[in-house]
């Protein structure tokens, strides 16, 4: 991730259908995830640091092995299916008890 920290930006399809990409930590100087950024990748868990303020459409979308997320109050904007097909949104599916997801 540090080599996008100089742009603040992961760019889309960065890191698209990769199998190395495991546990990831996005740092405080990436401001923004760009779409499909992590799409179909086998992401297992991701930490995004604050001072990210974006995340894009379907960044995580379809990481079928993705079950940890945590993400700051600084993110003020998900782009819709950011993390649609993924196994954290799934069990909020299932098991969340409110009737909204709310992160940060």
């Amino acid at each position: 991730m540090r080599e996008y920290a100089q742009s603040g930006f992961i760019p889309a399809n960065a890191f698209y259908g990769r199998s190395a990409v495991n546990d990831v930590i996005i740092p405080a100087e990436i401001n923004e995830i760009g779409k499909f950024a992590f799409a179909r990748s086998d992401i297992k868990s991701v930490v995004i640091e604050d001072g990210t303020t974006s995340i894009g459409y379907a960044a995580f979308y379809h990481c079928d092995s993705l079950k940890d997320v945590t993400i700051p109050e600084t993110v003020t904007e998900i782009g819709s299916r950011a993390f649609e097909h993924t196994p954290w949104l799934e069990d909020w599916y299932t098991n969340g008890e409110e009737d909204y997801l709310i992160v940060g």
